[in-house]
């Protein structure tokens, strides 16, 4: 969720939240007024059957509505559908093999290359520069970004959680 006409609503049980609450929207501004459809995930449970379960369908009056919220639950608000659980399957825990190498040759320009993870900025496969040919990773954001936590100069994780003083 998070595109056109979507809302997510955390109740964490922090600041003295510790029992349902009530939230009240007023729907403004050219969006929509239909239908709201809500899911929500327990999110202190293992069990994957409380992930994304439709809770109701509300029906707003005047573009106004509420919903009474529980803690430790994630709320998705949507007034799309078509939404469903996903069946995506992850594939088994492994490790990435030492020694690594990559190109990048392969990938088409402007997309994410394998194993890197951007935390802040946003790293392209695009042509070298500078006179080296073939393709490299580069840091193309022109400007800092919003950041939800305090900003630093732009950087990237590479590689596996489990190596450990390597060199090449």
């Amino acid at each position: 969720m998070g595109g056109a006409g979507e809302a997510e609503v955390g109740c964490n049980g922090g600041g003295g939240f510790g029992a349902a609450q009530t939230l009240n929207f007023t729907v403004n501004g050219g969006l929509s007024t239909g239908a709201v459809h809500v899911w929500s995930t327990n999110v202190n449970s293992a069990d994957p059957s409380t992930a994304m379960v439709h809770v109701t369908d509300i029906n707003p009056s005047g573009g106004a509505y509420s919903l009474t919220v529980q803690p430790g639950y994630v709320y998705s608000l949507t007034t799309t559908t078509g939404q469903g659980k996903g069946t995506a399957v992850s594939p088994a825990k492994g490790s990435l093999a030492l020694p690594y190498a990559d190109s990048y040759d392969s990938y088409a320009n402007g997309t994410e290359a394998k194993y890197v993870q951007a935390q802040q900025g946003a790293y392209e496969v695009v042509g070298c520069g500078s006179g080296r040919s073939g393709k490299c990773v580069r840091q193309m954001s022109a400007q800092a970004p919003i950041t939800w936590t305090p900003l630093s100069h732009p950087y990237t994780l590479f590689g596996d959680l489990g190596w450990k003083d390597y060199q090449e």
